[in-house]
């Protein structure tokens, strides 16, 4: 093979690769749609805690048909809408003090500090979510009463 035979093979090689990157980007819309799950996550808790606006957040960052594991909901998404309604959200509670985060493909675990009621010691939670195609589409929880004392030298945060 020729040297100018080479330098051809070479230019088809590199405007393939060219060609296969430049049609396979994603434009911005396509980001958006598609957000990593911790993004999502963050931008419900957003909307959800710091903002006080839980339903604009579950309409908004919940899949129409969103399972909830938790036993304290019939695990809808309109079931969780009246579960965080029911929530006195006029106070400065309920608040989540969010500690940890942890992503892996389309799963985010959330260690928090979740106060629901004022005067309330709160609760170490770990909330588990799924997403998909930039919803929430799934979540379980795991709550752990802060207790009064504890014989752990270690805190709980």
């Amino acid at each position: 093979m020729s040297i100018v035979q080479r330098l051809l093979a070479a230019a088809a090689a590199i405007a393939l690769v060219l060609f296969v990157t430049i049609t396979t980007m994603r434009t911005e819309s396509q980001y958006q749609k598609f957000a990593p799950a911790s993004e999502v996550v963050g931008q419900f808790m957003k909307l959800a805690f710091d903002e006080r606006k839980p339903q604009e957040a579950a309409l908004k960052y919940l899949s129409p048909d969103f399972v909830d594991h938790d036993p304290a909901v019939t695990g809808t998404r309109d079931s969780v809408i009246a579960r965080l309604n029911s929530l006195d959200w006029s106070t400065s509670v309920p608040r989540s003090d969010v500690k940890h985060i942890v992503a892996e493909g389309d799963y985010v675990v959330i260690h928090h500090f979740l106060v629901r009621k004022p005067g309330d010691r709160g609760i170490a939670a770990v909330d588990i979510f799924r997403a998909k195609n930039g919803l929430l589409v799934e979540h379980w929880d795991v709550m752990q009463p802060m207790p009064e004392q504890s014989v752990n030298a270690a805190p709980m945060f």
